[in-house]
């Protein structure tokens, strides 16, 4: 009787671990996996258990990642290695993937989630007349969509204050545009825009681009006019001193003696 209980209790041991095959995928603390873009990301799923030569699939939105492949030389989604390599990551390849692995009928499969961070990139004029409206807009680009805010010298803006104005560009991105209705000489400087996301948060590590914009004295152009004709009188008086004085010497010069 005990050696039957015992030989019962190997089968269901047998039974419940199964292969022992099993995935881990490698993600960031977050629970994630944060992808950079326009650049290439891997995506990795580690075999655990004693099983060797395990081939790893890759799927998306259930199906093969190689069906995302365009017609190029250089595929897009490749399988090396049991590893998915992603070539010139954009904002639509963030998404869940997932890795499966088979052995003896089992299948085994993991999700990957991934997120990227934002890649950010200012449209501004370097040079602005005082008077004039200052004007920048931040592109912005990540999954999930990055919040904005700007940065100038000890200042942070996330909404609309005072002089400043925060407005949505022609995407609908909040706060991309930054705007100071009258210049002042004093908003010259470097101007930072400033993306976040979960990716971000994750990383406790913002991403953020600078861009310097001149702001000049609304008579700067004026001052070389006035220069120049400054120069063309002093020159004119000059002139007319010297002319002045040679007449005089000549005349006294011709007076007759008495």
């Amino acid at each position: 009787m005990m050696k039957i209980a015992v030989l019962v209790v190997a089968v269901l041991a047998y039974l419940g671990a199964g292969s022992g095959l099993d995935l881990e995928p490698v993600l960031d603390e977050a629970g994630f996996k944060i992808l950079d873009l326009r650049v290439s990301n891997t995506l990795k799923c580690n075999v655990l258990g004693d099983e060797d030569d395990v081939k790893i699939t890759w799927t998306r939105d259930g199906k093969d990642v190689s069906t995302f492949n365009s017609e190029e030389d250089s595929p897009k989604f490749e399988v090396v290695d049991n590893n998915l390599i992603i070539r010139r990551t954009v904002d639509e390849d963030v998404d869940t993937y997932s890795c499966h692995a088979t052995v003896g009928g089992e299948t085994v499969t993991k999700e990957v989630p991934t997120k990227s961070k934002p890649h950010v990139k200012i449209i501004a004029a370097a040079v602005v007349i005082e008077g004039q409206k200052l004007k920048l807009e931040c592109l912005a680009f990540g999954n999930p969509t990055p919040t904005i805010s700007w940065r100038f010298e000890n200042d942070t803006y996330e909404e609309t204050t005072g002089r400043v104005k925060l407005s949505k560009n022609s995407q609908g991105l909040d706060n991309a545009i930054f705007e100071i209705e009258a210049s002042e000489l004093s908003d010259r400087g470097d101007y930072a825009c400033v993306a976040s996301n979960d990716a971000t948060l994750a990383l406790n590590a913002s991403v953020e681009i600078k861009s310097y914009v001149r702001v000049k004295d609304k008579l700067a152009a004026v001052w070389p006019f006035i220069g120049i004709c400054a120069e063309v009188i002093i020159l004119c008086s000059i002139i007319f001193a010297y002319e002045r004085n040679r007449s005089k010497v000549k005349r006294s010069f011709y007076l007759p003696i008495r």
